[in-house]
C-alpha cells in the first residue's frame, strides 16, 4: 500500500487544524526563540516581579519582564508587554525589531494567527538578518495555510543560519505534509540526519517511508 501522508502520526502529534500551540512545540525541537529572548533581555538589572503589570523602567528591564512572562507561558501578559515596547517611540530600533518578533511568538502561542503574521512580518521588515524572525514567520504562515510564502521564509531563515538544523527539519515537514514535494522533503531530512540532529533516528525512518511510497523505488 502506498504512503498516505494524511494518516501520518506526525499530523496527529502536531495537532494539525486543532491546537497551533502544540504544533509549534512539536515542530521546533530546539526552542531557539527562548534562548534569543533571554539574550535580548540580558541587559536588565533584575528580574521582573510578579503581580500587576508595570511598564516603567528601561527598555532592557521591560524586555526582561516580557521575556519572563513569555517563558512562563503567560502569553497574554507577554503580548501586552511587548506591544507596549513596540508602541513606545523611544524604543531603540534593534530592541523594537526583537520585540516585534517576540510579540509574534506570544500571539502564535495564543493561536492569534493573523496577528502573529503581521507582527512577524514587521520584525522581518525591521531586521531581515534575524533568522528567528523568518523561521517563526514561516511557521505562522504555514498555520494560516500560506504554504508557498512559508517556504520562502524557511529558505531565508536557512540562508541566514545554515547551521540551524531545526530550520531544515521544519522545511522538510513543510515539503512532505503541506506541499506534497517528497523529493525536497527527503533532501531536507537528509541534511538534518547528516548534521546529527537530535531526532535523527526518527527522521531517518521518515526518509525510508518516503522512499517506499515512490513506485519502483526502494527506501533509502
Amino acid at each position: 500500500m502506498g504512503y498516505n501522508p494524511s494518516a501520518d502520526p506526525r499530523r496527529a502529534a502536531a495537532g494539525m487544524g486543532t491546537d497551533h500551540r502544540r504544533l509549534m512545540r512539536f515542530l521546533t525541537p530546539y526552542a531557539p526563540a527562548l534562548a534569543a529572548l533571554l539574550l535580548t533581555a540580558a541587559c536588565a538589572s533584575a528580574p521582573a516581579s510578579g503581580g500587576a503589570i508595570g511598564h516603567g523602567g528601561s527598555t532592557g528591564e521591560q524586555m526582561r519582564a516580557a521575556a519572563d512572562a513569555l517563558a512562563a507561558g503567560r502569553n497574554d501578559e507577554a503580548a501586552r508587554r511587548f506591544r507596549h515596547i513596540v508602541d513606545d517611540p523611544a524604543t531603540p530600533d534593534t530592541a523594537a525589531a526583537r520585540a516585534w518578533h517576540d510579540l509574534g511568538v506570544a500571539l502564535s502561542r495564543n493561536d492569534q494567527r493573523e496577528e502573529a503574521v503581521a507582527a512577524l512580518e514587521e520584525a522581518v521588515r525591521r531586521a531581515p538578518e534575524l533568522a528567528d524572525a523568518h523561521l517563526h514567520l514561516a511557521q505562522a504562515l504555514r498555520a494560516t495555510g500560506r504554504y508557498t510564502e512559508a517556504e520562502q521564509h524557511y529558505l531565508e531563515a536557512r540562508k541566514r543560519a545554515p547551521e540551524r538544523l531545526d530550520i531544515v527539519y521544519n522545511l522538510g515537514i513543510l515539503y512532505e505534509l503541506y506541499l506534497n514535494q517528497p523529493d525536497k522533503a527527503r533532501a531536507a531530512y537528509r541534511v538534518y540526519v547528516d548534521g546529527g540532529g537530535e531526532h535523527a533516528e526518527r527522521v531517518r525512518s521518515w526518509i525510508d517511508t518516503l522512499g517506499k511510497s515512490r513506485p519502483g523505488k526502494k527506501g533509502s
